[in-house]
């Protein structure tokens, strides 16, 4: 009988044990790669118009690739508009601003806007299974004097080897709604030696204008978006319930007190 209860209790401590020193298993990750395409437009234009006719001056300009590319432009009576646009692999932001200043009596406008993304790949590392991306989206958007407007719109999509849009997203916002921040938390099922494209985009448009016949105010808008995906967080692999691994052991253990009893009784 002292065999069995010796037998039982290291039987229980066989399977109790691994239990506790068990690792535990390694995390998935992304592993960014290559980027595929990026750039984008800015532009830039003033309108002024008086007796003496129209002053008008506008730029835009291309960016072919990760950087940045600005523009800025004004007419004789003050009136301006600028933007920027900054990609860069897993992210991009733009920006815009105009304004229409107190100064000479005149009708004029200015704008702003911005249009760009990036197209890259990621793909999986430790094995398939869930994994969770970040996506942060910040900005804002004010228009001041009465005679401004902006708004802007972010893109985001991922698709899988065979193209197929596993998860996206688009958001608008306007000069109504100040500043912002928000993050996304993207919940993808990836397989490992998979690749996997994202695309990013950003687009921001502001206007100002002031007309001689209206009483005569300063006007300025100006907003600003920018979009990031974060680096791969894998969430670990579900374990079986603790008190399923347990219950061996447990039973284990359970039996081996019986047989005890079962001894000092005979």
């Amino acid at each position: 009988m002292g065999h069995a209860r010796l037998f039982l209790s290291v039987f229980s401590f066989l399977l109790v044990t691994p239990l506790v020193m068990a690792q535990p298993s390694a995390a998935l990750s992304l592993e960014w790669g290559d980027v595929l395409n990026a750039g984008g437009l800015v532009g830039a234009g003033a309108r002024g118009v008086d007796t003496q006719g129209v002053d008008h001056q506008e730029d835009q300009l291309p960016l072919n690739g990760t950087g940045v590319q600005s523009v800025h432009v004004s007419n004789r009576f003050g009136d301006w508009g600028e933007a920027e646009l900054n990609v860069g692999s897993r992210s991009v932001s733009g920006a815009a601003a105009a304004g229409v200043p107190l100064g000479s009596f005149h009708e004029g406008n200015g704008w702003g806007w911005t249009n760009g993304g990036v197209e890259g790949q990621f793909h999986v590392t430790g094995g398939s299974g869930q994994v969770v991306i970040p996506m942060e989206i910040s900005g804002w958007f004010s228009a001041d004097g009465g005679f401004g407007s902006g708004d802007g719109s972010v893109s985001a999509s991922i698709r899988d080897g065979e193209e197929n849009q596993i998860w996206s997203f688009f958001g608008q916002y306007d000069a109504s709604g100040g500043p912002f921040s928000l993050l996304e938390q993207i919940v993808l099922q990836l397989e490992e030696g998979q690749n996997y494209t994202y695309l990013l985009s950003v687009g921001v448009d502001v206007f100002a204008m002031e007309s001689s016949e209206r009483p005569r105010r300063d006007a300025a808008s100006g907003g600003e978006l920018a979009v990031s995906l974060g680096d791969g967080l894998a969430q670990p692999v579900p374990e079986p319930s603790a008190a399923l691994l347990l219950a061996p052991g447990l039973v284990g253990l359970f039996l081996a007190r019986r047989v005890r009893k079962s001894g000092a009784r005979a």
